[in-house]
């Protein structure tokens, strides 16, 4: 069905070096897409394997924090369709801890300034192609209520790219770019290695798959969710249901 086609677009995913990032990777290819994958690492392992399966990708390294080389990166793209933002720092620390507030200031660099930077510059280049675009924002559960284990700092950019993702929705409707967020809870994914999480207060009772998060992010991608914007897709087992 071509309201579900990404076939001709061109999707820049950045925290694609595993996890949520990857599994949207993989799902976009398959979906026709040709994939620009970043991470602090360049994901090259992952876009030669997406090659190998027939896709299109192609690695490269950034730092979120870094705005400059953020703008240069999505300047030279050859096209941009959709931004995809997966990338985040998670850590597992105490605000009480004698390093928190560097950690902090790290957290919020990453997880909120970057991605402002990095969407400053995406939505500037789709403007100026005049086609409208996607913006897909990957938040948490943490934004939402408070989360089941994260820590202060990443509670609160969580929560301030969900008030930031309004706003930007708000913005580039008029041009056609929408902005949608999805919010998922505890998932089997490298971010969560290490940590125990009680799947009593969790509806469903179990974690969420990194696939179960990627399929909405590709659904907002896609001609489909052409008329959805400045809406938080939860994906969270019923953790937390939105009145």
């Amino acid at each position: 069905m071509e309201s579900f086609s990404l076939s001709g677009m061109t999707i820049f995913l950045i925290g694609a070096g595993s996890g949520i990032g990857a599994a949207s990777a993989r799902l976009v290819a398959s979906m026709g897409a040709t994939a620009v994958l970043a991470d602090l690492m360049a994901p090259d392992a992952l876009a030669s394997e997406i090659e190998a399966g027939g896709g299109k990708a192609r690695a490269v390294a950034c730092d979120m924090a870094d705005s400059e080389a953020m703008a240069k990166l999505i300047a030279e793209l050859d096209r941009l369709d959709a931004v995809v933002v997966s990338a985040a720092l998670c850590p597992w620390d105490d605000w009480q801890d004698a390093d928190w507030d560097s950690v902090m200031d790290r957290v919020l660099d990453v997880n909120l300034k970057g991605v402002i930077y990095l969407c400053r510059a995406a939505c500037g280049r789709m403007r100026a192609e005049g086609k409208g675009g996607r913006v897909v924002l990957v938040s948490s559960l943490a934004g939402r209520h408070g989360g089941l284990v994260a820590g202060a700092h990443y509670v609160a950019s969580k929560g301030g790219l969900n008030a930031f993702s309004k706003w930007l929705a708000k913005r580039e409707a008029a041009n056609g770019i929408t902005v949608n967020v999805v919010a998922p809870a505890s998932i089997e994914t490298p971010m969560m290695s290490g940590q125990t999480v009680d799947t009593r207060n969790v509806p469903m009772q179990r974690m969420g798959r990194a696939e179960e998060v990627a399929a909405p992010i590709a659904f907002l991608c896609s001609p489909g969710a052409g008329y959805i914007t400045g809406t938080v897709i939860d994906v969270n087992g019923g953790v937390y249901m939105a009145p």
